[in-house]
């Protein structure tokens, strides 16, 4: 079964941090990137009807990613048998220009850092062993 729900939004803001306003009165919004998914499968049931379905993995990925192999069987296998919550799979960027968001941690969390949320200075930074740190 196939089942389409909306993703989310966010107001959008300037690189300031300041909101755009789309009309005098009415602010203008962004939908809320590849972290969305997840409040979205709650807000329209969708994890509800999962589990009345008995479905207990699933395999998420960005529709922009060409190298991805769909419920990749190892991936997928390696992470159950891992018993992990969740599996993310990258490559290093190849240069500093590279247009990916790179793995971090913010608040002891894991998260993925956009490549337009991260300065120049920071996406050329190289630690001593020449690799890129923010790769």
């Amino acid at each position: 079964d196939v089942i389409f729900f909306p993703q989310g939004t966010l107001p959008a803001l300037t690189p300031e941090g300041k909101m755009i306003l789309e009309t005098p009165t009415s602010l203008a919004v962004a939908p809320d990137g590849n972290g969305g998914i997840y409040p979205a499968m709650v807000k329209h049931g969708i994890i509800s009807d999962m589990k009345a379905r008995g479905i207990k993995y699933i395999h998420a990925f960005g529709v922009d990613n060409a190298l991805v192999k769909p419920a990749d069987p190892t991936f997928v296998g390696y992470c159950i048998s891992s018993n992990a919550d969740c599996g993310n799979k990258v490559l290093w960027k190849t240069s500093p220009g590279e247009k990916v968001g790179v793995v971090a941690s913010k608040g002891g969390k894991p998260c993925i850092v956009e490549y337009s949320d991260i300065s120049k200075e920071m996406s050329e930074r190289r630690g001593a062993d020449g690799r890129l740190v923010f790769g």
